[in-house]
């Protein structure tokens, strides 16, 4: 079962990749057991399952993408989702009072260190 997880191809001897993809596993992984004792107690059935369902899309198509060879796409489109995700999550929970706000924090600090500096610019500009 771990062999079939291992990333391999051109992305198997970069090690931002495989930190990258072993990060990916454990927030699939993570959600996965979250999301199965959250939904049955979420008010709001709609509103859950549309979060629940872009929590585990966005680690499984990164991981998809690694697993093709495109750390770059990858890394944006992990970016982009954690972004959206997000900001669904804050619009329905008060908005500017939500206490998920603090989903914005890792995500320029994310970007910093898979795309530089330049990511890290446009992470902290989507975030304010």
């Amino acid at each position: 079962m771990l062999h079939a997880l291992r990333l391999r191809g051109p992305l198997a001897g970069d090690p931002t990749a495989r930190m990258l993809h072993a990060f990916l596993l454990s927030v699939a992984l993570w959600f996965a057991i979250w999301i199965s004792i959250m939904v049955p107690a979420y008010p709001n059935p709609p509103a859950r399952l549309r979060a629940a369902a872009l929590q585990e899309l966005i680690p499984l198509g990164t991981l998809v993408l690694l697993h093709l060879g495109f750390l770059r796409p990858a890394s944006w489109f992990y970016l982009a989702g954690t972004w959206i995700w997000t900001t669904d999550v804050v619009a329905f929970n008060n908005g500017i009072h939500s206490p998920f706000l603090v989903h914005y924090v890792p995500i320029p600090i994310i970007a910093s260190w898979l795309l530089g500096l330049r990511g890290a610019l446009w992470g902290v500009a989507a975030c304010e």
